[in-house]
């Protein structure tokens, strides 16, 4: 029996792919861990504590969730956990996981966050949103959130390593550890690819899901994305790796350009 852990870092079509990921017949049972928000990121939003590496503390999991993952060694057939985790799962596991996940080009990923948090109904959203203010404030505080998430360390002020060593780790993770990543931004070509390395997925047809209701989205200021980018080249960098391991991916799967195609088609209808 193995265990398949889907991370779902936030905006990166995880909905979409959670629909997708739950009609597979092939997972006999699946876990789907959704822990609360450290309670530390509202102290931390309010403050003007300014520092020099990664500020926002990612959601960690409960007692419950513990226990919940380490149950599933005792499960017959493949299982699959999927949620807002970090990596990191498999310490709790004696059966093999393997991991897969999505990442996005980090200025889109910071601005639909905000997005997303502001036309959120969620009390926490909602207040968290309300300290902060503007897309500019925000940015400047949730750095780096992917890197950080996929180095198992939700708690980067804890860290007392480099950012670059940290990344070297990451990348390190997606070439050895991380099975699979696929791109937000070539998403179709991910599924397909997502198939091909994992078997048990069978069936990748979607509609996507989640997505933001406004037809116009208002143009963000120059300024703006130059912070962004300024303060989330961890992100960035890791980013472009992943793209280049997916598109050597492709290079190296048969008649992948004519699957794209057909998929493209098909899944119009």
């Amino acid at each position: 029996m193995s265990v398949f852990a889907y991370i779902h870092i936030p905006k990166t079509g995880g909905t979409t792919l959670k629909s997708i990921l739950k009609r597979q017949s092939g997972f006999k049972n699946i876990l789907e861990v959704n822990p609360l928000m450290n309670p530390e990121n509202m102290d931390f939003l309010k403050s003007e504590k300014e520092e020099s590496f990664q500020h926002f503390r990612y959601k960690t999991l409960t007692e419950e969730d513990h226990e919940n993952i380490s149950k599933f060694d005792n499960h017959e057939g493949d299982s699959l956990i999927m949620g807002h985790f970090s990596y990191g799962i498999h310490n709790l596991l004696k059966n093999d996981c393997y991991y897969f996940t999505f990442l996005r080009n980090p200025v889109t990923l910071i601005v639909s966050l905000y997005n997303e948090m502001f036309r959120s109904p969620d009390p926490f959203d909602v207040a968290l949103v309300k300290s902060i203010g503007s897309l500019q404030e925000f940015s400047e505080k949730v750095r780096n959130l992917q890197t950080m998430i996929l180095s198992g360390n939700p708690n980067w002020s804890d860290v007392k390593i480099s950012k670059e060593l940290i990344l070297e780790n990451v990348k390190s993770a997606l070439t050895n550890e991380i099975r699979f990543t696929g791109i937000i931004e070539q998403y179709d070509l991910s599924l397909i690819l997502l198939k091909e390395e994992f078997p048990i997925i069978e069936s990748i047809w979607y509609k996507k899901l989640n997505k933001n209701p406004q037809k116009h989205r208002p143009i963000i200021d120059k300024s703006i994305i130059a912070s962004i980018e300024k303060n989330n080249q961890l992100d960035i960098k890791l980013y472009n790796f992943a793209k280049d391991l997916l598109l050597k991916k492709a290079h190296s799967s048969k008649r992948c350009k004519q699957k794209l195609f057909y998929f493209k088609i098909k899944n119009l209808f």
